[in-house]
């Protein structure tokens, strides 16, 4: 039965290690093995697994997550800085448009996009299209995959 778990577990995340452990004790030890229709398991598993985000996560170097990360933020801040600057619209037209204000600067969650310290969801990069159909003319996935 471990085996079967272990495989689905597998589809979905990277094992890391599984542990089986004999037990000296329980009540495979009392049980009256002429009545059962199969063995009282004598060993417990637990399988140690991590998400795996994209299939190519498992074998992708350490710190190769963390830099697709960094280039998508470069990505979008210089996208999201170019065109506003191109439509003179401000920083707070922007963070209006999907109500991101942040607590100390009305720029908000636009100065944070632009400054790469993170990217707009999906929800507000669509906010933002449809509020500017004009500008925002580039695909989510598109800059996402770039």
């Amino acid at each position: 039965m471990s085996w079967g778990v272990e495989g689905e577990i597998r589809k979905r995340f990277n094992v890391l290690n599984r542990l089986t452990w004999r037990k000296a004790a329980g009540k495979h030890k009392g049980a009256d093995k002429a009545a059962l229709r199969g063995y009282f398991p004598q060993t417990e598993c637990i399988i140690f697994a991590e998400q795996i985000n994209e299939p190519a996560d498992s074998s992708a170097p350490a710190g190769y997550r963390q830099k697709c990360d960094e280039a998508a933020r470069e990505v979008f801040g210089k996208y999201i800085t170019q065109v506003r600057e191109q439509h003179s619209l401000t920083k707070i037209d922007l963070t209006a448009a999907v109500g991101a204000y942040g607590n100390v600067n009305h720029g908000g969650a636009c100065s944070n996009w632009e400054k790469g310290y993170s990217i707009p969801t999906p929800l507000y990069y669509e906010r933002l299209q449809e509020v500017f159909p004009h500008c925002f003319k580039r695909h989510y996935s598109e800059l996402k995959s770039e």
